[in-house]
């Protein structure tokens, strides 16, 4: 919750206090540049380093949600726990 709240701080800084009209739209052409990347081969999103997993947990966030700042979340938890295990994945247990 810190993290969304610095993040909405600073994104009202930067961008004059945009309504949230002007922010739904903003996300709203975020999610079609992503429907773009998510059309791209797995050879290329490895290059830029995205999972296709990624790209589509990042679709299925609210139209409120900012992709940039959901998208330095799941990059921050890969970092930490290890590519491939974002928190959109489910992990298995011993069983498998």
């Amino acid at each position: 919750m810190r993290d969304y709240a610095i993040h909405e701080s600073r994104m009202r800084q930067s961008h004059g206090g945009l309504t949230r009209v002007a922010r739904i739209y903003r996300n709203w052409r975020d999610r079609r540049v992503a429907r773009r990347v998510l059309s791209l081969d797995d050879h290329l999103l490895a290059d830029i380093g995205l999972q296709r997993s990624d790209v589509r947990w990042l679709l299925k966030q609210p139209l409120t949600s900012d992709l940039g700042f959901e998208y330095e979340r799941l990059r921050r938890h890969h970092e930490v726990h290890g590519t491939g295990t974002g928190p959109h994945e489910r992990k298995l247990g011993p069983r498998g």
